[in-house]
């Protein structure tokens, strides 16, 4: 009876998109990282942490829009669920551009650059997918893109680790791995996204 009497409120699922959106800005700030010049390094911290303190108000947002609202396209449990793993893939891709402030660790290997652009294509498919909840439409396809890119993260971040135990000293190594714990950390938190839609689309099918 309510669904009849109340609209849904979609507002929530803009604040979950934007959310994924400030996943991809993140993304772009480690990436420009890669390589850049000394004197650019604190003008794109200041960024990523801006990015990071705005997930950080959508996340708020998105709670108290799930609060006060009658009606919403997914239950108050999901939302609570989807912004948290959003929230958390933005932090960790805040701490790798901290950890990428060090000059050592902006000359990273493909595998770095590798790494942000599986994060990168997950966090734009999450964002289209965040306005899709309300229907369901499109969400097999994108359950699906997201599980064979979360294989080939976790397939690189290997990589990337015997990688930096081969060319490295452990000390070294340890220290480096750090960066990209950090952006595979981010990666997962994605694929988490991508486990709760799915199991959103299976509870309402």
């Amino acid at each position: 009876m309510p669904l009849r009497i109340f609209p849904e409120d979609d507002r929530v699922l803009d604040l979950l998109a934007d959310m994924a959106g400030q996943v991809s800005e993140s993304t772009r700030c480690c990436s420009e990282l890669l390589g850049c010049e000394e004197d650019r390094v604190e003008e794109i911290l200041t960024e990523a942490r801006g990015l990071d303190a705005r997930t950080a108000d959508l996340y708020f947002s998105a709670m108290t829009t799930s609060r006060s609202s009658y009606v919403l396209p997914i239950p108050r449990s999901d939302v609570y669920v989807l912004s948290g793993w959003l929230a958390r893939a933005c932090d960790s891709l805040l701490l790798a551009a901290e950890a990428m402030s060090e000059p050592s660790m902006r000359r990273q290997s493909k595998h770095t650059a590798e790494q942000l652009n599986t994060i990168g294509r997950m966090a734009g498919l999450s964002q289209r997918a965040m306005h899709n909840l309300s229907g369901l439409k499109g969400l097999d396809e994108y359950w699906y893109d997201m599980f064979r890119l979360r294989k080939q993260a976790d397939r690189t971040f290997e990589r990337h680790r015997l990688d930096l135990l081969d060319r490295h000293k452990p000390t070294v190594a340890l220290q480096r791995t750090i960066m990209v714990e950090h952006l595979h950390s981010a990666a997962t938190a994605l694929s988490q996204v991508a486990t709760e839609v799915g199991r959103i689309v299976v509870a309402e099918t």
